[in-house]
């Protein structure tokens, strides 16, 4: 009985120290440096694939607060194990993207960015050639060659954003896969520059974001910014109360109208 405590004592002990990612428990399998207040961990499950057989696949967290920090490419302290993962989860308090931080991250397919991030630094998310889906925040900055050689066909630029002509620069002929890029009016010229940069044909769309914080598109309403270019649109535009008693000619009117 004694034995069988001490294995289970054991066992919560290994499974605790796993879990657990601070800088004072940093290794080289799992568990990475990112920052100063940064770190980064590393979790795996297996996931049947078509044929019926099984792949482990990797899943980044990195927690903390501030900026990460900037790598020259190959010495990222997670660089022997970037082929393993598929999904990128930041959390909130991590302010950029690194210098070459997920540089050559060619199975990467999902990127979670958070409410805090200000910077996607050069060579961020350069070369992640199977990233097809970026939702970018509020108040970022995205540098030259953040964004270079990805398979994003499209990406919708936040109004108060600010876009480098060379955000998707290429250092070969390998021509951008983006297809249509949504900016605000007052972006637009960011980012007609940033396509004429590459000489690539994606269309450069604006949107619209209407008083009651929806998004015009097209003759087409959504409720969030993320959804632009979706299937998710408004098919009727739903009015502020103040709107609704407008349009209807009524005053202290409370129900909602519909256009």
């Amino acid at each position: 009985m004694r034995k069988l405590i001490l294995i289970l004592a054991l066992m919560l002990i290994a499974t605790q120290s796993k879990a657990d990612c601070t800088l004072e428990t940093l290794n080289d399998t799992d568990c990475f440096q990112c920052g100063a207040n940064c770190v980064a961990h590393v979790t795996y499950e297996d996931e049947v694939q078509p044929d019926g057989s099984t792949k482990s696949v990797g899943t980044m967290t990195l927690s903390g607060q501030g900026p990460m920090g900037g790598w020259y490419t190959e010495s990222e302290p997670w660089y022997a194990v970037r082929n393993n993962i598929q999904n990128i989860s930041i959390e909130e308090g991590i302010t950029s993207i690194g210098y070459n931080a997920f540089i050559n991250f060619l199975n990467l397919k999902n990127v979670e960015l958070p409410q805090s991030l200000r910077e996607i630094r050069p060579g961020g998310l350069e070369n992640c050639t199977s990233l097809e889906n970026l939702t970018i925040p509020d108040n970022v900055f995205i540098y030259n060659e953040a964004l270079e050689t990805t398979s994003i066909k499209t990406l919708v630029i936040p109004a108060n954003s600010t876009l480098d002509p060379r955000a998707f620069k290429a250092d070969n002929a390998t021509p951008t896969l983006i297809e249509k890029l949504y900016c605000a009016p007052q972006m637009r010229q960011a980012c007609e520059a940033a396509i004429a940069y590459r000489g690539d044909a994606a269309e450069v769309v604006e949107y619209i974001q209407t008083s009651d914080n929806q998004y015009l598109v097209g003759g087409k309403y959504y409720a969030r910014l993320n959804d632009i270019g979706t299937p998710n649109y408004i098919k009727k535009r739903i009015y502020t109360i103040d709107e609704a008693n407008r349009v209807a000619g009524e005053k202290n009117r409370v129900s909602i109208k519909y256009r």
